[in-house]
């Protein structure tokens, strides 16, 4: 039987609560703020008259923002670096753990050790450049995706997991013909679902979200992914990336300059919320591997 909770256990879950409640706050209030300016009247966000929820309405800045060439040209760099970086870290993160989960493989302790090193040590922002300009990848696909395919800390959570699977199931396989690559693809792989989905979100929301990467190892506009579109979208709305133009055409002419201020803000908020979008639709399908993925990972088998 449960006893009843102490004064001291109480007033620890209402402090907790209340913590907790303010901290939820302080989440929600950035993306609530952001979505009123992108939706409220311009001369209302030029006078500071939106604090949280919107003044007006008005979905010019989402109009202006969609029919803007550039932002679906940042769109579909983002997407493909995302989807090929992805696959290829996983599919380098698997075939590397595998190994490193087979018990009694030769010099297995000493290739640990080496990959635990890299986690502490590296060449530096310098030396990769270098690398990547002399192997020929500068400002190509490659040199998003290649140097950051590997990430110690990952494998070895991953081969943890690949530990935990029973040896009798790889044991079964061998009896009936099956190589190495078949026990991964069929039986460790499909077991492994929730580790790998968990990393899956980390890379895609790390590739949503790249923004200095692009500017060291590429060079082409056309190449750049959204994050550095936004970037150029709020230092310079009114350059070629704000489309300013197509907004006053779309209102009128003769905007008054607190409009078009309020313009400018509205029109950064909405590219805003226009690129949060697909993370936060494809974060739900996800989040139920997340929790369990990495407590599966992290637990010796």
């Amino acid at each position: 039987m449960i006893k009843d909770k102490t004064v001291g256990s109480r007033i620890f879950d209402i402090c907790n609560t209340i913590f907790l409640i303010l901290f939820s706050c302080s989440i929600l209030y950035p993306f609530i703020y952001i979505f009123s300016l992108s939706i409220s009247d311009h001369m209302a966000i030029a006078q500071g008259r939106v604090t949280l929820f919107p003044v007006g309405f008005n979905t010019v800045a989402y109009r202006v923002t969609l029919i803007n060439p550039r932002i679906w040209q940042a769109y579909g760099n983002t997407i493909y670096y995302a989807v090929i970086g992805t696959a290829m870290y996983l599919f380098v993160l698997s075939i590397t753990a595998y190994p490193m989960s087979i018990k009694g493989l030769y010099g297995k302790k000493v290739i640990v050790i080496y990959f635990m090193i890299t986690m502490f040590f590296s060449g530096g922002l310098i030396p990769i450049y270098l690398l990547i300009l002399n192997l020929g990848m500068y400002d190509t696909l490659w040199a998003m995706t290649i140097p950051w395919v590997m990430n110690p800390w990952a494998m070895l959570i991953v081969r943890t997991n690949f530990m935990q699977i029973p040896e009798s199931l790889s044991e079964s396989v061998k009896i009936d013909g099956g190589r190495s690559f078949t026990i991964l693809f069929r039986i460790i792989i499909p077991l492994s679902k929730p580790v790998l989905a968990t990393f899956t979100l980390f890379s895609i929301v790390g590739y949503w979200n790249m923004f200095f990467t692009p500017f060291i190892f590429l060079r082409s506009a056309s190449k750049m992914p959204l994050q550095v579109f936004l970037r150029s979208l709020i230092v310079n709305p009114e350059g070629r990336e704000g489309s300013l133009v197509d907004a006053i055409e779309m209102i009128g002419p003769q905007m008054p300059s607190p409009a078009r201020a309020g313009l400018l803000i509205a029109l950064s908020m909405a590219a805003i919320i226009v690129s949060i979008g697909p993370i936060i639709m494809v974060y739900p399908f996800l989040q139920k591997y997340f929790v369990k993925g990495l407590l599966i990972g992290s637990l010796k088998g």
